[in-house]
């Protein structure tokens, strides 16, 4: 730190910046103050030595000089105490006063040295201080003229009293003015700064306090915003989870998800494409409103890695935001939707192959987010699980549907086998409490073929003929027809005849399988008897006459006729 850094009023040390405005004030005064009264002190040391001739032993030489030297070490050491050097500035003040009242009385300079002692006190070191300074003023100027008028002290001297024709007595009272003018004013002058700066800091922090207050409120009313965007995402993707565990058509789940998606989130047009079987085209399964309506009434598609935004999710399986569609060539232009401004869409990814793209579209430029793509990215992938399910179920019914027809199938090959081999014709009739064997009736038959439910018919006489098909597998075996006594058969007299012939269709089946269990049974141990007598035999001749005698015996037949022959 150099010398004129040290003194210069203004600087701050670093030891006394943590201190409050008003303390650093104060510091700055006491500075200002020292420096000037060391200024003036020096030249009126200096002149006072040109005035005794430089006489040097001069009894007040010393004094003058011890004082003026702990003058310059409080000036330039301000790391002594605030109040120790305020102390030693009064102090000088005190003894100027006291003595210039005692030598000149009034017509000095004292009055005003104790004035500046009175103001100054106030000034460095508060209120308080500034009335005892002041009292304590009064009281030595009270108490020097009571000593003077009193004679206890003399009164100054004739020459002193008339000395206004002496320049040395007009010097000293210029130069005291210039000293107490410089003090008080320089006081005043920089409380009146550090007021004024204080003021100035107040009314930038106000304004920083306004500022702030402004992006508080517009940072709460964006962050509301983003809240209620994000609620409003998530309701929409709630909403679609929702329709997907609910919802079994695919086409319709479709549908309602860019119907929630365009609703929840304030788009112009929302829609979704698939791929065609080929793999070549993009094709709009839904959209929105009367444009998404018509463009799937036109088949619209998009060439897949090579039209619109679409056709590049769909080829490279990563999200692509347009905030302005003018400026992206990628986007195609559609005639339907005039008013787009920016465009979003996510890929529909089950593992790394992409099975769809979500294409949503604002009227506002730079409309989506990175929070935009994380939703409809978790709904993408929704639609995808949702599309991964429906294939499934298509396929499991498809399945369904073939193990069911071919049971049907196989179910009318094996009852026609079955009623083939037994070459009988199975039906019975119950009346007068007898059950008799009947011959078949086709015409009764032919009633129930192609119906799902029992049929009526009803003649001139009361009873209500009834049909009842004997169904199994959607196969019909057979007829029961019933003769009612009651003009009117209810529902529930209805429903029971249907359980209890769908349950005599259930045993006619098992006795069926029964029956083929036996029939082959016996055919394999008549197999095994033929096998073990051929075996018996020791030559050629007794295994082909055990051979067709077993075979003519077994199977009831007039001739079997077993012979060897080579081709020549």
């Amino acid at each position: 730190m150099s010398f004129f850094q040290n003194i210069k009023p203004d600087f701050i040390p670093a030891f006394l910046q943590d201190k409050d405005d008003l303390s650093i004030q104060r510091e700055i005064v006491l500075q200002h103050i020292l420096n000037t009264g060391l200024l003036f002190s020096v030249g009126a040391f200096v002149y006072w030595l040109y005035t005794i001739q430089w006489q040097l032993s001069h009894p007040r030489v010393i004094l003058y000089g011890v004082i003026l030297l702990v003058m310059i070490f409080m000036t330039l050491n301000r790391r002594l105490l605030f109040h120790l050097r305020v102390a030693f500035v009064m102090a000088l003040l005190a003894a100027a006063s006291l003595t210039d009242l005692i030598h000149s009385g009034l017509s000095g300079s004292g009055p005003l040295y104790l004035l500046t002692f009175a103001m100054l006190g106030g000034a460095l070191l508060g209120v308080r201080a500034g009335v005892i300074s002041l009292v304590a003023a009064c009281a030595a100027e009270g108490i020097i003229g009571w000593l003077m008028t009193s004679r206890r002290v003399l009164l100054p001297t004739f020459s002193v009293m008339v000395s206004s024709g002496e320049p040395e007595a007009w010097l000293y009272g210029i130069f005291s003015t210039i000293l107490c003018g410089i003090c008080l004013a320089g006081a005043l002058f920089q409380f009146s700064l550090g007021l004024s700066r204080t003021l100035q800091k107040f009314r930038q922090l106000a304004r920083t306090l306004e500022n702030e207050r402004s992006q508080l409120e517009k940072r709460v009313e964006e962050r509301t915003e983003e809240i209620s965007r994000k609620a409003a995402q998530l309701e929409a993707a709630r909403q679609v989870a929702a329709r997907i565990a609910a919802q079994s058509d695919f086409d319709a789940l479709l549908k309602t998800t860019v119907d929630v998606v365009r609703e929840q989130f304030g788009y112009y047009y929302a829609a979704v494409f698939l791929p065609d079987p080929e793999n070549q085209f993009a094709v709009l399964r839904a959209g929105t409103g009367e444009a998404g309506r018509r463009m799937i009434e036109a088949n619209h598609r998009l060439r897949i890695g090579e039209v619109g935004i679409v056709g590049y999710v769909m080829s490279r399986g990563e999200p692509r935001i347009t905030g302005n569609v003018d400026e992206d060539p990628a986007h195609y232009k559609n005639p339907y939707l005039p008013e787009t401004r920016s465009e979003m869409a996510v890929a529909m990814k089950l593992g790394e192959q992409v099975v769809g793209v979500l294409d949503v579209q604002s009227t506002r430029r730079n409309a989506f987010s990175a929070d935009d793509v994380d939703v409809l990215q978790t709904i993408a992938d929704q639609l995808a699980a949702a599309l991964d399910k429906a294939r499934l179920l298509e396929q499991y019914q498809n399945n369904l549907a073939a193990t069911l027809e071919n049971a049907r199938l196989m179910t009318r090959e094996a009852w026609q086998q079955h009623l083939r081999r037994s070459r009988r014709r199975f039906a019975y009739r119950y009346r007068q409490q007898k059950v008799e064997p009947v011959t078949p009736d086709p015409l009764d038959l032919n009633k129930v073929l192609w119906q799902e439910a029992p049929t009526g018919t009803e003649g001139e006489s009361p009873f209500r003929i009834l049909h009842i098909p004997i169904r199994l597998r959607d196969q019909v075996l057979g007829v029961v027809k019933l003769t009612l006594a009651s003009a009117q058969a209810t529902p529930e007299i209805i429903e029971l005849l249907q359980n209890a012939v769908d349950r005599m269709a259930v045993s006619l089946d098992n006795v069926r399988l029964l029956e083929e269990i036996q029939t082959r049974a016996e055919r394999e141990r008549m197999v095994g008897e033929i096998a073990s007598r051929v075996r018996a035999a020791t030559n050629i001749e007794s295994i082909l006459s055990t051979t067709a005698s077993e075979l003519g015996r077994s199977l009831g037949v007039s001739e079997v006729v077993v012979q060897l022959a080579t081709r020549e």
